[in-house]
């Protein structure tokens, strides 16, 4: 999994195969102090997730419930989507737009 930071947007990429939320998260923190209005996750890169790698969306959606964070993840590839809908915790709870824009 790679995980970059473009003005408020974090793009993921490549497989999500475990949970990477440490990771994220950090990118998620210093790009809130930068851009407090809110972020947006990039997903269209994930090429491969696992219910492993899902749990990556529960702990995000527990931080945004904790911080009043806003978050909005957005371009989800479909197979991706698939594998977050079977992850109890996550299927009808994480706020995601079709797309980046």
């Amino acid at each position: 999994m790679i995980v970059e930071s473009y003005e408020d947007v974090i793009v993921l990429s490549g497989a999500l195969r475990s949970n990477f939320w440490e990771t994220i998260h950090t990118a998620i923190s210093l790009t809130l102090k930068r851009h407090p209005t809110g972020v947006i996750i990039d997903c269209s890169g994930i090429t491969e997730c696992t219910p492993e790698g899902a749990a990556t969306f529960v702990d995000a959606m527990e931080f945004i419930e904790r911080h009043d964070a806003r978050i909005i993840v957005a371009a989800v590839p479909p197979q991706v989507v698939d594998v977050l809908k079977s992850v109890p915790g996550v299927r009808s709870q994480l706020p995601i737009a079709a797309s980046v824009e």
